[in-house]
Order: structure tokens, then C-alpha cells, then sequence
């Protein structure tokens, strides 16, 4: 059974059509589970903006 603790089932659903379209199974998934570090997105952005 797949865990999505504290996942937005709309988010579920752009995670299983992304795999998808890359080939990949859906049920190879056991679980989705939101980054632990709350400031992640941040972080991505800081490393995108060095490789500028």
C-alpha cells in the first residue's frame, strides 16, 4: 500500500502522470512524503541560480 502522509492527492496524481510518461510503473512507488527540510525549494533555487 502506498503511503502519502500529508500529500495533497492533486500532487499524488502529478507524480503518477510524470513517472508515466518516463516509462515508469506507478506501483514501484512505496511512499511520497514531503521533504523534511522546510527550506528546500529555496536551497533548489540558490543552486539553479549559481549555474547561471
Amino acid at each position: 500500500m502506498l503511503e502519502t502522509k500529508n500529500v495533497n492527492q492533486d500532487t499524488v496524481a502529478v507524480i503518477a502522470a510524470a513517472l508515466s510518461a518516463m516509462g515508469i510503473g506507478f506501483s514501484r512507488v512505496r511512499a511520497i512524503r514531503p521533504a523534511e527540510r522546510q527550506k528546500w525549494t529555496d536551497s533548489a533555487k540558490v543552486i539553479a541560480l549559481r549555474k547561471i
